[in-house]
This record gives C-alpha cells, structure tokens and sequence, in this order.
C-alpha cells in the first residue's frame, strides 16, 4: 500500500491569539490539495508548519514518515513562499543552479537550470540578473528553482503572486505534469482559476478550521456556482458555441469565484 508523503495531524498553532486548529491533512504522491480561505484564515501557517518552519502547539506532522526538520524529510520537500528574498545580485541561471546545488543535485537529477528557465518562458534572459526583472519575471525564476529541484513534495503559499496571465497558465500546466510524474502538490491561495481547476481536493478553511472538505466538483455543484471555460475564435463562435452547448451533459464543473467566495465566507455572499 501506498504510504503518504504528508501527514499533519490535529495541527494546532497560536501567536497572541489561536490562528490554526485542528488542521489535517494526508497528501499522496499524483494529488494536488488547495487550500482556500480568506486572509487570515490560517493557509500560510498551516503551509509552514508542513513544511517545518514552525513547530505546532498540538498536533504532529511527518514528510515520509519523519519530523520534517530531520533531512532526509527535508531533501523531500520545496517550499515556496508567498514572499520569498530575491537573490538580485545572481542571474537567472545562477539563481536556479543555486537551488539544485543546496539540494546537491547531480547533472541528471531534477531539471538543468536553463531548461527549467526555458520552460517557464525566461529562455531569452538566462544570463540576466534578477535585479533588472520585474516581480512577476522573478516569480517564474522561483518557479523555475521548483522545477529544477523538482521533489517529491511541493509546498506553494500563493504561488500566482505577482504573474500575469500567460504565468498562470503555465503554472497550472507545470503543476498538472508534475502531478503526473507523481509529485505530491499543496497549493494555498484565496481565489480560483486553473489551479483550482487542476485540484483534486479543495479544503476550505475559516477562522483557522477547515469548514469545508472535497472535490472541486463536488464544490460546484454544492454551491451551484458551476464555471466553463472556452476558447473562441472567429467572429461567430461565440453563437455557435451557445447553440452546441444547449442539451450538452457536462459531467466535470469547475468551482467559480463566487462559489469559492460562499465556501470560504457565507455570510457574505
């Protein structure tokens, strides 16, 4: 049987007043989890306690089965941050390269630093230094240290921060493959969109407890706040579409931004 990458259990954490209880979560490799709830809500703490920067006030966690402080649990862990320290004095390349040499990654481990780059569409700046990039080019090189290092387990607080639309999406295809080569993603953000899309769990959390627990589908049609996208082209598609649409038995709804707004807070919707 298949044993779980993350395990956090009861997880429970305070600063003056109580910002997490009772959190758990079982994280298998090929899943990816979103959790959802307004500012605030305890997301970024609960990230941060998975991943070991933080030591719960009740509660246990265990990346393969260990304390995620101990190495071996680390090695198997990426954490991005909402906001993380630019390293603008290194370029592109560098900045990547300095990842996979923390994670002492050989030549054919993981992703060469300037195909992750490419990947996330900085092919063309390598050698350039972060200071010149604007925030969203130095979010897609953070993303591109993910890829390079590419561990089992990936922890991301609010990773859209700062990406344009064309980033989004190739955020969502690279979270997608990497899910498919069985990497094991946690995703904590505030609004929906292709992540939210491409989970297979959403938690909701509110006021620091998890108010609301399943698929996104199941979301969709709880709330009956059901998204489609599609992709038009010409000066007619958008009738035509209407007119194929009508009768049409869709069987795999996407949650939309309303429906993730009641989820995460009712009262005002």
């Amino acid at each position: 049987m298949q044993a779980p990458l993350l395990v956090a259990e009861g997880l429970e954490f305070r600063y003056r007043e109580p910002v997490l209880r009772e959190f758990s979560l079982t994280v298998m490799e090929g899943r990816i989890h979103f959790l959802a709830g307004s500012n605030g809500a305890g997301k970024s703490t609960a990230l941060a306690l998975c991943a070991g920067e933080f030591r719960p006030h009740a509660g246990v966690v265990r990346v393969l089965g260990r304390d995620p402080l101990v190495p071996r649990a680390r090695h198997a862990l990426m954490a991005l941050p909402e906001t993380s320290h630019r390293m603008d004095w290194l370029s592109a390349r560098e900045a990547v390269q300095f990842h996979r040499d923390v994670y002492g990654l050989g030549k054919t481990e993981g992703v060469a630093a300037g195909d992750a780059l490419a990947r996330l569409g900085l092919g063309a700046v390598l050698e350039r230094r972060i200071a010149g990039f604007s925030k969203g080019m130095a979010r897609r090189v953070e993303l591109a240290a993910l890829l390079a290092t590419d561990r089992p387990l990936w922890l991301l607080d609010e990773p859209e921060a700062g990406l344009d639309p064309e980033g989004r999406f190739l955020l969502a295809e690279l979270l997608t493959e990497a899910r498919a080569r069985g990497r094991a993603i946690v995703i904590a953000a505030h609004s929906a969109g292709p992540l939210l899309a491409a989970a297979d769990e959403l938690v909701v959390l509110r006021k620091g407890r998890t108010c609301w627990r399943g698929s996104v589908a199941d979301a969709a049609c709880q709330t009956g706040c059901v998204m489609f996208e599609a992709e038009l082209q010409g000066p007619d598609a958008h009738e035509a579409l209407v007119q194929r649409l009508k009768g049409l038995p869709f069987t795999s709804p996407t949650l939309s931004e309303r429906g993730l707004r009641f989820l995460m807070e009712p009262d005002a919707c």
